[in-house]
């Protein structure tokens, strides 16, 4: 939901820039430690796999698919529950964040 705010782009980023400040922006690569990319890495892992199959889960949820426990692992249901409640701190945040001028 935030992914978009860890890191501009490389062509953006500071780090990027500073280590290189003659790189221009297409040949600019992400800095070691790039959050994006450490991001990009973890959803490729087995678990964060599991992160893919949850949010899948929760837009069938959406359009009423009928699901029981017995559907779902103890652990989907767990990260299902954590995805619901980081959707609910976001959204808040991105309220406070447009009252307050922000885009």
């Amino acid at each position: 939901m935030r992914k978009d705010r860890l890191c501009p782009s490389p062509a953006e980023c500071p780090e990027v820039l500073n280590r290189d400040p003659h790189a221009n922006a297409q040949s600019a690569v992400p800095c070691e430690g790039c959050p994006s990319q450490k991001l990009a890495e973890y959803l490729a892992s087995p678990f964060g796999q599991r992160l893919s199959v949850v949010v899948d889960l929760d837009y069938a949820l959406n359009l009423k698919f009928q699901m029981t426990l017995r559907d779902v692992s103890y652990l989907e249901f767990c990260l299902l529950k954590v995805f619901h409640e980081e959707r609910e701190k976001y959204v808040v945040e991105e309220q406070e964040r447009r009252a307050k001028g922000g885009r």
